[in-house]
C-alpha cells in the first residue's frame, strides 16, 4: 500500500493540500468510496484494500462517557472499527470514515482503548506504562478527519443530516463541496 509522505506542521498550515493528499492517497490505491455513502460498504472496500476483514462494532455502553465517539482496533486477524450507536447516523458514517482515515494513512492503532472499553475497571495507566503507548498526534488526527472529509464527498453527498452550518465552515475552511 502506497502511503504518502506523513504531514508536517509546515503543512498543516494548507488544509487544501492536506485535502489534495487525501485524495490523492486514495486514488493511487485504487479505494472507489460507495455511493451512495453506507458505512458497511466502505468497510467492505476496505477490507478488500487491506486483505483482511474490517468489522464494524457498537461501541460498549462504558466507553460512552464522551471520551470516546468512535475507536479502529487493530488486531492479529482483523481490524475493528467501533462506533458509538446513539450518535446520530450522519455522525456513524463519519466517524466510520475518520478511523477508516486512520487506518489508510497508516497511523498505529492501539489494543490498549481496547482494554479500556472492554475492561474499564483496570487501571490504564500502569498499562500505558508499561506498553509505552502514545496518543495520536494532532497531524494524524488532521489526517483521519480530513480523509474523512473527502470520503464523505466523494460518496457525492452534503451529508444529509449534518449539522447546519457546515458548509459555511468547510468554506471557511477552504475545503471543497462539503
Amino acid at each position: 500500500m502506497r502511503r504518502p509522505r506523513a504531514a508536517g506542521p509546515e503543512s498543516q498550515a494548507h488544509l487544501g493540500d492536506l485535502r489534495r493528499r487525501c485524495e490523492q492517497l486514495l486514488d493511487d490505491n485504487g479505494i472507489v468510496v460507495p455511493s451512495p455513502f453506507d458505512r458497511h460498504a466502505l468497510a467492505a472496500a476496505i477490507a478488500r484494500h487491506r486483505r483482511r476483514p474490517v468489522t464494524l462494532r457498537d461501541l460498549p455502553a462504558p466507553s460512552r462517557s464522551g471520551q470516546h465517539s468512535g475507536l479502529w482496533v487493530h488486531t492479529a486477524t482483523q481490524d475493528l472499527i467501533f462506533v458509538d450507536p446513539t450518535r446520530s447516523s450522519w455522525e456513524q458514517d463519519h466517524i466510520t470514515a475518520h478511523e477508516v482515515g486512520h487506518m489508510l494513512w497508516g497511523h498505529e492503532a492501539s489494543d490498549v482503548d481496547l482494554g479500556e472499553i472492554l475492561l474499564p475497571d483496570l487501571d490504564m495507566t500502569v498499562v500505558r506504562a508499561m506498553l509505552g503507548r502514545h496518543d495520536f498526534t494532532s497531524d494524524q488526527e488532521r489526517e483521519a478527519e480530513m480523509m474523512a472529509t473527502v470520503i464523505i464527498d466523494r460518496a457525492g453527498r452534503a451529508a444529509p443530516g449534518a449539522p447546519a452550518g457546515l458548509s459555511r465552515v468547510a468554506s471557511a475552511l477552504a475545503l471543497d463541496d462539503v
